[in-house]
């Protein structure tokens, strides 16, 4: 049968699922939505996960010894985050560091805008590094098992993407500006960092949730990916270019067959339904 015209969209299919979601209970429940579920479910998946030292409002937050990061636990964005160095605190949204704690909150407050510091809360996790520098993002957009789309974003000394389809080749997967790495080999990707069996760990976590789509973000450490977060309707998914949007749109609808038939097959998926 002829392939039926403009039929894949992967901005259709999140459009899609956010319905099914007003409509009733969806299998990934509350991934997605609340990061410490995320993580919990993550650690139960043999996922290495950040160590966070504190959470709670802004005036409690400790001031210690060893590099860290703060941030809000409920920002999924660089708002409100920032590096923390013995010497020197980095706000990652504005890429420009200040020397004092004050500074500090006074970044805060107007990333912040209007809103109390001390009415949200805070956490302080430990810094992941990757060869002495803060780790660079790895988000995976992953299809039930396979890899769409790979970015990589670093936020040190600023912010800079790269985008790499499922086999690690770079491609212009968005059509909104964002400041691309000067030299893409400089990425932990075209260095051969993420390694197969990386790789495959990302689509063994992906085959554990009962879903078509699930965006996997995890840190890029020295010794392993670090887990953050999940997405299931990850921002700016009307950006993508149309030939890209229609790639990731073909992976999803093929994907729901795959998890179709293993439904079929009596696939059990546990604590992730």
């Amino acid at each position: 049968m002829p392939d039926l015209p403009n039929v894949d969209s992967f901005w259709r299919q999140i459009v899609l699922r956010r319905r099914k979601k007003q409509l009733g209970p969806v299998p990934e429940k509350k991934l997605g939505i609340d990061k410490t579920l995320d993580t919990e479910f993550a650690r139960t998946r043999g996922m290495s996960t950040i160590t966070t030292h504190f959470r709670g409002p802004f005036g409690s937050l400790p001031r210690l010894s060893v590099p860290c990061v703060i941030k809000l636990t409920t920002s999924s964005g660089t708002r409100g985050a920032f590096y923390v160095y013995p010497d020197r605190l980095f706000s990652i949204s504005r890429s420009v560091s200040v020397s004092t704690w004050a500074d500090l909150q006074a970044l805060a407050q107007e990333e912040l805008e209007s809103t109390d510091l001390d009415s949200v809360e805070w956490e302080v996790q430990a810094l992941v590094e990757l060869e002495g520098l803060p780790a660079p993002d790895l988000k995976f957009y992953a299809f039930y098992g396979e890899i769409g789309t790979v970015l990589e974003a670093s936020r040190f000394p600023e912010s800079v993407y790269a985008y790499f389809d499922g086999s690690l080749n770079p491609i212009d997967f968005r059509l909104d500006h964002k400041p691309h790495f000067e030299d893409i080999d400089r990425t932990s990707v075209r260095r051969g960092l993420l390694t197969e069996e990386k790789m495959a760990r990302v689509r063994e976590l992906s085959l554990s949730i009962p879903v078509p789509f699930m965006r996997m973000d995890f840190l890029h450490s020295d010794d392993d990916l670090v887990f953050c977060e999940f997405s299931a309707a990850p921002g700016m998914s009307h950006c993508l270019t149309p030939e890209h949007d229609e790639r990731l749109g073909r992976l999803y609808a093929e994907a729901e067959v795959r998890l179709v038939n293993d439904l079929l097959a009596g696939k059990s998926f546990g604590s992730a339904r």
